[in-house]
């Protein structure tokens, strides 16, 4: 095995997906192991939000294994080799941030992020106009839209908090969270009437309304929402299994409480708490 730790991973990989391999890794395509790599950024994601750091050594250390083990699955199906990969990832570094590597300058974060998406609209609209055959773009047409779309496979919470920040970068934002929270109210007024109608598509807007109100509301308060309602849905969870412990001291279920001692044992769970 090769004394150089990335290459000994390649070469472990390669005898996993060889005849005499692992059945597991031989079985995997290029869509199972995707989805794979997706589970290990999340269990990365989870750890560093946690600011837990031996965890989050070990999880990036199982991200670089999967993003190996891909990488072989595609060169299997289009040749490619790992180091072209990191070529065109640096390339793509120098193009995106003519601000380090060029003549421009940002002094924050958020110029250097309006910098980035300009530069990719940019190259998005070049691509667009070879595939077409009409060389350089001029006027409207094949401009990029300022508004930076995820993958359809991304959570609808991540790409409202997306659109509402990149729209921002073209002045278009609420002033502070005052003006958000207003919104907010306005939109749960909007949905009391909506199922007062009793529409089905129309409450169903307004909730979408008010989801997204809520995202641009943790925006300006400079919070993820993801993060926010992962703490919630913990924190949720916990309360509910120290109900449930209750119950099963007293020898009762939580399914046969009425919902008053419900709401009672759920107040005397949060007080336990402060």
């Amino acid at each position: 095995m090769s004394d150089n730790p990335l290459q000994a991973l390649l070469e472990v990989l390669q005898r996993l997906r060889g005849e005499d391999g692992c059945p597991w890794d031989r079985s995997q395509t290029l869509a199972s192991a995707a989805r794979y790599l997706s589970d290990e950024v999340v269990e990365y994601v989870d750890a560093a939000a946690r600011d837990d750091l031996p965890e989050a050594r070990e999880e990036l250390a199982d991200l670089l294994y999967m993003v190996c083990f891909n990488w072989m699955l595609l060169n299997e199906r289009s040749p490619v080799s790992i180091e072209e990969l990191a070529r065109a990832g640096a390339e793509k570094l120098i193009r995106r941030k003519p601000h380090v590597f060029g003549d421009e300058h940002a002094s924050t974060p958020e110029e250097a992020q309006r910098i980035w998406r300009r530069e990719k609209q940019r190259e998005k609209a070049r691509q667009a106009a070879e595939a077409s055959g009409a060389g350089e773009t001029g006027g409207d047409e094949g401009e990029a839209s300022a508004l930076k779309d995820l993958s359809p496979s991304a959570c609808a919470l991540r790409q409202a908090y997306v659109y509402g920040a990149t729209a921002a970068e073209t002045g278009f934002d609420w002033k502070d969270h005052h003006q958000v929270l207003a919104k907010l109210h306005e939109e749960i007024a909007e949905f009391e009437e909506a199922f007062a109608g009793g529409r089905r598509e129309r409450i169903e807007d307004e909730v979408g309304d008010i989801l997204f109100a809520a995202v641009q509301l943790a925006r300006k308060c400079q919070l993820d929402p993801e993060l926010a309602l992962q703490g919630t849905n913990a924190k949720f969870a916990r309360r509910f299994r120290q109900m449930e412990a209750r119950c099963r001291r007293e020898g009762r279920r939580v399914e046969d409480l009425d919902i008053e001692t419900m709401f009672a044992y759920w107040e005397h769970t949060k007080l336990g708490e402060d």
